[in-house]
């Protein structure tokens, strides 16, 4: 066998490595796809218009990069979970999970995990804006502005 043959062999071997290793491992959001086994495991189908995108109870991180996990949402790892949520549970049922140790809860859809010492911040806010709204509005009905 001549070198150049033997190198070209080599090359097509190595190609061919290449594309099977990356063919395993999925592709990521708007990655192209034929067939769902050819997209990331977790959070992901085959679409009609041949692209990996988010699975019913996934949604594209913030960036628009890949599919996270929604409350409740089978995970292997923390990063397939939405921010504020973890992985837990055991081996073969983990599930995305607020972190109650950081004060997260879950939003009413699912979609979030709230920081409580915002939302508790953002209500104060809130109540602020509301008391003064009445305040002001004391002030010119006791001085007669709206007569």
């Amino acid at each position: 066998m001549e070198c150049t043959t033997f190198s070209t062999v080599i090359y097509l071997f190595m190609v061919c490595a290449t594309t099977m290793i990356f063919a395993q491992r999925g592709q990521d959001l708007n990655g192209h796809c034929l067939h769902i086994t050819q997209c990331k495991k977790i959070g992901y189908i085959c679409s009609n218009n041949k692209t990996c995108q988010c699975r019913p109870g996934y949604r594209p991180n913030g960036e628009w990069t890949k599919c996270v996990g929604l409350v409740g949402s089978k995970c292997f790892y923390d990063s397939q979970c939405i921010e504020g949520a973890y992985c837990t549970g055991a081996q073969d049922f983990e599930k995305c999970k607020c972190k109650d140790q950081d004060n997260f809860y879950t939003s009413e859809d699912n979609l979030h995990c709230i920081n409580s010492s915002y939302s508790i911040r953002r209500k104060s806010s809130a109540m602020i804006v509301s008391n003064l709204s009445l305040l002001w509005a004391g002030v010119f009905l006791t001085n007669g502005l709206f007569r």
